[in-house]
């Protein structure tokens, strides 16, 4: 059986939920079950999603999985604990352009497949889907 290819597009840092699918991910990941292919934070502030994500990754024992930061998907406000954590990865440290990570990462591979989680806002879903990825 093939290992399938994810993708995970979440706002983290804003509740646990995310958190926990990278924690599930990353095991899955270590065990063989999928290839955690690339991850993306979206939700304003997004860059501190993804730099949240990306600190996860980094705990978990997994840095060199990449971290986009994907779009606003509205104006809203974070609450100050969102920054508050301790493991944040540098702003350095994640893909500036999440839609231009997730179209690269389709192209790596050969049938263009992933299965693709959503776990916030479907926006970056629906860029990546309307920028006809090839």
């Amino acid at each position: 059986m093939k290992t399938p290819n994810v993708i995970i597009i979440g706002d983290f840092l804003k509740d646990l939920d995310d958190e926990h699918t990278i924690c599930l991910a990353a095991k899955l990941h270590r065990d063989g079950v999928i290839n955690l292919a690339c991850v993306v934070g979206n939700l304003k502030p997004a860059e501190l999603r993804a730099r949240g994500a990306k600190g996860t990754l980094k705990c978990l024992g997994l840095p060199d999985i990449p971290v986009g930061v994907g779009s606003v998907v509205y104006d809203g406000k974070p609450y100050p604990y969102e920054a508050e954590v301790p493991y944040l990865a540098d702003a350095s440290e994640v893909v500036v352009d999440g839609l231009s990570l997730m179209k690269d990462t389709l192209a790596n591979y050969a049938d263009k497949s992933v299965i693709l989680i959503l776990q916030s806002g479907l926006t970056d879903g629906g860029y990546l889907f309307g920028s006809n990825p090839t």
